[in-house]
């Protein structure tokens, strides 16, 4: 049945041509693309964010004062350097952690250079587990699987000794990032 006014042969006219103006399809898209760049854009910062929040950095703490230490050893061997640990070491060669850590000691200071290797772990843990995440789900799926991921907690085990994706200058959230 026809609604009165109507007719049969009579065409409907497309959402964005009701007034009978021609569709400035241009504006359409730009407003719809930066909208979907907006949301692109959000999800993975709102999830980074939370990831970063669960897990606070709290220092050169645990293993950081060895690989600090490490490399303040390396840039003055007549100060820490003189250490027994750092004269008969026989471990820190094995890895390339030891010359970044030492880099960065030397342009920004231990504390700085901790909080910024400390950083440079978890983006990578971050990227990596969402390149995981990427292999299981599609779209803004892996962002929610990011932020879902973001809030289990960082340790496990019976009196929860074990930790991943530490926020620490070390090199594990790196080798588990790239593993």
């Amino acid at each position: 049945m026809l609604a009165p006014g109507r007719s049969v042969d009579r065409v409907p006219r497309q959402p964005w041509n009701l007034l009978g103006r021609q569709p400035n399809l241009h504006r359409w898209f730009a407003v719809h693309w930066q909208k979907a760049a907006a949301v692109s854009l959000a999800a993975p910062l709102i999830a980074f964010s939370i990831f970063l929040l669960s897990r606070p950095y709290q220092g050169i703490v645990q293993d950081a004062y060895i690989y600090i230490g490490r490399a303040l050893a390396d840039l003055g061997p007549e100060g820490v350097g003189r250490d027994l640990m750092y004269v008969h070491d026989g471990q820190f060669g094995f890895s390339l952690f030891r010359y970044g850590a030492k880099g960065l000691v030397a342009i920004l200071g231990p504390a700085t250079a901790a909080k910024a290797l400390a950083f440079a772990a978890l983006t990578a843990w971050f990227l990596a587990a969402a390149a995981l995440a990427r292999q299981f789900a599609s779209g803004r799926a892996v962002w929610a699987i990011m932020i879902f991921a973001a809030l289990l907690p960082a340790s496990y085990g019976a009196p929860y000794p074990f930790g991943f994706a530490e926020p620490l200058a070390i090199p594990r959230p790196f080798a588990e990032a790239w593993s």
